[in-house]
This record gives C-alpha cells, sequence and structure tokens, in this order.
C-alpha cells in the first residue's frame, strides 16, 4: 500500500483497477496474442466469460473469468511467469486459494501448451470447465 501512496485496503484496490483500465484505453497494457486467442475460443462456448476480472479477487487480476461455471482461467506467459522475471514467489497459491474460498476453481493453462497443441489443451480445459 506504500507504494500507491494510501493507507486504506479499499481504496488502494480501486486505485489499482483504475490504473489498470486507463493503461489498457491507452493502449498501454495488453494480452499476449495466445492469451488473447485462448480468451476468444472460450468466448465461443461460454459467451458470459470476462476477460481481466480484477473484482473476485479484490484487485488481483484473473485472466478470464465464466461466472456461470464458477471457473478462472489463468494464462501463463513462459517470460512474465518465469524465475528469470520472479513473479510474486506464492502468487499462484495464492490466488488458487482465495478462488477455494470462494467457491472458484482456478485452471492454469501454460503458453507453451496451448502454443504447442491449441486443439488438445482446449479439448482438455473444456472437460475442466464442464465437469
Amino acid at each position: 500500500m506504500k507504494k500507491y501512496g494510501v493507507t486504506n485496503p479499499t481504496k488502494l484496490v480501486s486505485q489499482k483497477i483504475r490504473a489498470y483500465q486507463t493503461k489498457r484505453e491507452h493502449g498501454l497494457l495488453s494480452k499476449s496474442n495466445q492469451e488473447q486467442e485462448l480468451y476468444e475460443t472460450i468466448l465461443k462456448d461460454y459467451p458470459d466469460a470476462i476477460q481481466s476480472d480484477w473484482h473476485i479477487l479484490n484487485g488481483y487480476e484473473l485472466d478470464i473469468v465464466i461466472p456461470s461455471k464458477k471457473v478462472a482461467i489463468e494464462f501463463n506467459g513462459i517470460y512474465w511467469h518465469s524465475i528469470r522475471y520472479k513473479k510474486e514467489q506464492d502468487c499462484h497459491l495464492s490466488k488458487t486459494l482465495q478462488c477455494d474460498e470462494l467457491g472458484y476453481k482456478l485452471i492454469y493453462v501454460w503458453e507453451d501448451e496451448w502454443h504447442n497443441d491449441k486443439e488438445k489443451t482446449y479439448n482438455e480445459l473444456k472437460q475442466i470447465i464442464d465437469n
């Protein structure tokens, strides 16, 4: 919170969301082509899918959410989720536990899996979503 200059956690969340939305609107932040492709594929079967939800986890992004199925999907790019980039150590565990507490199933899709065999990866993902 110190980084954002606020002491109220609720205000921090709203500031993070507003900053993210501003960056998106001005083209300073975008999804990878592959993540966008996954979202568009999911949207065909689950029209209520939402991209970049910041509300469910109170200020932490979920890449794709399917509210009707109570499923969230994280698309993990190889670069951004590598040891070199040093993403928060417990980020994945924290998001998984928070989703569990809220009754959401969190599924991780890795960029290389999607890139190497989209059809197989999507069929496996769909099977998890529907069960």
